[in-house]
């Protein structure tokens, strides 16, 4: 392997790992944050 298929090879776990990490924190905020509606994905309140 030269340098060039061994960036690609970085990249693509990289690429991998993001992939992962967004869906883990979609599954859990939607799944398991015991807030129903948009609020289990989204919380934009204000704080007072």
């Amino acid at each position: 392997m030269d340098c060039g298929q061994h960036l690609d090879v970085v990249r693509a776990v990289l690429h991998f790992l993001v992939f992962l990490f967004l869906v883990t924190g979609f599954v859990y905020t939607a799944f398991f944050y015991n807030q129903e509606g948009g609020e289990g994905i989204v919380d934009a309140r204000a704080s007072p």
